[in-house]
């Protein structure tokens, strides 16, 4: 009985040792210790990043693993050095860290951290110098900028026309080919928050006024233009000794967009004694120019330069009487040349001569118009012709007169002004897009528009005083430009008058000074960018003659002071 009492106690007593060893074990393994928690910074801006590192260890040296958390923004990277990225928004948030080690023990530390707004830079100012430009030019764009915690800030930059070079808070603005008024905006950024801003530059047509001495104590007239692929000018005209007289001689030069000389030639043609007045491009390369000669007939002559001005071919046609030069076009298989003779007494008839490529002659007309005079004939888009002048009334008195030819030279119809004086004319006229006919008159320079038919549908007159228009030209949005000289004080001045296609006068400008020599203007030419006026001054010529004169203008008629 003894025996069994005693194997009751001893089965009990075994949990009991065996709970005590295991307590034993468990408190033998100690805890990791954190010894720091190190943050680079305790305040920082929104999104910004900082270092964060632990330094703990394991008493029982066993090894240690970490786990990081924050209450908001992003814990980046693992083990005891990690990056701590900020949310967006300001506050107060807490990183925290959790040392284990293999066994269970464990131990957590915890530290705030202060997130302050970023506030964004700063532009105080933008700065573009010229703020107003010519077509091909550059402005300086300058910014400046700061960011209230003195962050580094980088600069970037677009524009609705133009590019930009360089990099930094000062860059280069290069114009675009046409004129405007674009933007530039400026962007900074301090690699968090960015602020844009935008400014305006005036990019305008490159303008002036030229006088070119190139006759050498003759008189010198620039007739017609041509803008080149190279945005230059190719402008043509003649030399005379004396007021319009003959041996003088053509005269070609090109100039670049600011209106400096290029070359020159001077000896182009068959003879020495002719002029151009239109120029165009070839159909098969270079340029084809038109204008008369100046010899005892006054013939049609055509030459073909090069690139570079150099003459190709030139060819004059004599048909025994004088003809005058008034329209030039290009055909399929070469050029025609349109213009009046007085091969009839009495009259003068339209007259045209169509060539090759090569200015060979392949035919010759003349039509019957009986006017008493021609002023300008042209070829009109039906195939057919549109004679205007005067013509006398059998009183002695002479009318404005216009008729119009088909294409065979069969008069279609008519028109004749009326005047109470005893001498008037037209001296000019174009073909509008309505297939009507716009004609300009020599007293008070009245305008007249003509239907298809030659029925009158409106009249005008120019404001300028004392206006003698000298040529007509259609542009190419529909509006017309009067051009010539006018005398409003003592001496001439060149006029350029832009009229709507109603009639309506949307600008008229004078060219020049009004004092001591005269000025005026034979043509004008319609350029990308604006106008080139054309024509003669005796501003810069000290032994009294004419030079060439070339104004280049935008398309408002606005260009730069007469050269002194």
């Amino acid at each position: 009985m003894r025996k069994k009492y005693i194997l009751i106690a001893v089965l009990l007593l075994i949990p009991l040792l065996l709970t005590g060893c295991l307590s034993n074990s468990g408190a033998s393994n100690k805890n990791p210790v954190i010894k720091s928690l190190n943050l680079s910074s305790q305040t920082m801006r929104a999104d910004e990043s900082i270092d964060v590192s632990v330094q703990a260890s394991d008493p029982d040296g066993d090894k240690i693993g970490y786990s990081w958390s924050a209450t908001k923004g992003k814990v980046s990277g693992s083990g005891a050095n990690v990056t701590y990225q900020a949310p967006s928004k300001a506050g107060t948030y807490e990183i925290k860290v959790l040392v284990s080690d293999a066994k269970g023990g464990k131990v957590t530390s915890s530290k705030e951290i202060q997130v302050g707004s970023n506030d964004s830079p700063v532009i105080n100012s933008v700065t573009i110098s010229p703020s107003t430009i010519q077509v091909g030019e550059t402005a300086i764009v300058t910014v400046d900028a700061s960011d209230p915690e003195e962050d580094s800030l980088s600069y970037s930059y677009n524009t609705t026309n133009g590019s930009i070079s360089d990099t930094g808070n000062s860059v280069t603005y290069t114009s675009p080919s046409s004129t405007g008024t674009y933007t530039i905006e400026v962007t900074v950024s301090d690699g968090s928050n960015s602020v844009s801003t935008s400014k305006d530059i005036t990019v305008t047509s490159a303008v002036w006024q030229k006088a070119f001495n190139v006759g050498n104590g003759q008189t010198s007239t620039a007739y017609g233009a041509i803008e080149t692929i190279d945005d230059n000018y190719i402008v043509i005209g003649g030399r005379y000794d004396g007021i319009y007289s003959s041996s003088g001689g053509s005269y070609v030069m090109k100039i670049d967009s600011k209106g400096n000389q290029v070359w020159e030639k001077t000896t182009l043609g068959t003879t020495n004694t002719s002029h151009y007045l239109f120029i165009k491009e070839a159909n098969n390369g270079g340029y084809v120019l038109a204008g008369e000669s100046d010899n005892a007939d006054k013939d049609f002559i055509l030459t073909k330069i090069d690139s570079q001005g150099n003459e190709s071919w030139s060819k004059e046609f004599n048909n025994g009487a004088y003809e005058y030069l008034y329209d030039f076009e290009l055909t399929n298989n070469g050029y025609k040349l349109i213009g009046s003779t007085g091969a009839q007494a009495g009259s003068s008839d339209v007259y045209s001569i169509e060539t090759d490529n090569s200015g060979s002659q392949l035919s010759t007309n003349t039509y019957i118009t009986n006017l008493t005079g021609i002023n300008k004939v042209i070829s009109t888009s039906d195939g057919g012709y549109l004679a205007v002048g005067e013509k006398d009334d059998g009183t002695g008195n002479n009318n404005p007169y216009a008729v119009k030819l088909d294409s065979t030279g069969v008069e279609q119809w008519n028109y004749t002004y009326s005047t109470t004086g005893s001498y008037d004319r037209f001296n000019g006229v174009v073909e509008t897009s309505d297939n009507g006919f716009t004609l300009v008159k020599e007293d008070r320079q009245t305008l007249l528009k003509l239907d298809s038919q030659g029925v009158k549908l409106w009249e005008t007159t120019p404001s300028i005083a004392s206006f003698d228009c000298k040529s007509l030209k259609l542009l190419f949005d529909g509006s017309l430009m009067m051009v010539g000289r006018a005398r409003p004080v003592d001496q001439y001045q060149g006029v350029l008058t832009k009229i709507s296609s109603l009639g309506s006068e949307l600008w008229a400008k004078t060219y020049g000074p009004s004092s001591p020599e005269d000025n005026e203007f034979q043509g004008v030419v319609e350029i990308s960018d604006g106008y080139l006026g054309l024509g003669e001054t005796e501003n810069l010529n000290t032994v009294g003659d004419d030079d060439f004169y070339v104004v280049k203008t935008d398309f408002q008629g606005n260009t730069d002071s007469f050269p002194q």
